[in-house]
């Protein structure tokens, strides 16, 4: 039987996994445009550590021990491993060593177009993914805490409004943020907050 501490290994060295897949050259470039894709959408460390916090009462713990308490998994992860904050670069043939030599000035604007096209992709790419995982969290938070949803009323704020302060405002020295509280069944404190903040006149 997989415990909560393997299971959080395998997840997070298959990440690392994912992320030398698609940065190496050597592999075949159809299996690293599947490692791009499945790494857009596989748990990332912040997602295991929130999983972490999660428990199950048919099973008296939580599927994932959070990476703090394992000890040296960073040094035998393979790869980088895979964080919210990575920006992928999307897979594509080797080039050559010295790409823009002997070339005209067209063909090297061209190039460099083409660069900055791919990259401005992979930027959008990735700030919809964000924006994918940060209403699904808010959807999460008001099911957990229907009382939010009066809060956020009282305080004038529409759901994107309300998206961003439950996923980006930091709660603590921590680093916690407010959805982060309410998965760890803090959400009477987030609704204390919320309450000061319409009584202060103050949506920050």
């Amino acid at each position: 039987m997989t415990i909560p501490y393997e299971r959080t290994l395998a997840v997070l060295y298959a990440g690392g996994f994912l992320t030398d897949l698609n940065n190496d050259p050597r592999v075949p470039l159809e299996h690293r445009h599947t490692a791009h894709h499945i790494a857009r959408h596989f748990p990332t460390v912040e997602d295991v550590e929130q999983m972490a916090l999660m428990e199950f009462p048919r099973l008296g713990t939580g599927m994932f021990e959070s990476p703090r308490d394992c000890p040296s998994w960073r040094e035998h992860c393979p790869g980088v491993p895979l964080t919210r904050s990575m920006r992928l670069p999307t897979p594509s043939e080797p080039e050559e060593d010295e790409p823009y030599v002997n070339k005209s000035e067209e063909e090297m604007a061209s190039a460099l177009l083409a660069h900055l096209g791919s990259a401005l992709m992979g930027i959008v790419r990735a700030q919809q993914s964000a924006t994918e995982k940060m209403e699904k969290a808010f959807k999460i938070c008001l099911a957990a805490v229907p009382e939010l949803r009066g809060h956020f009323e009282s305080l004038k704020w529409d759901d994107p409004r309300a998206t961003e302060w439950l996923c980006g405002w930091t709660w603590d020295e921590s680093g916690r943020s407010a959805a982060l509280l309410i998965a760890s069944g803090h959400g009477a404190a987030v609704l204390e907050r919320l309450q000061q903040m319409a009584h202060e006149g103050n949506p920050s």
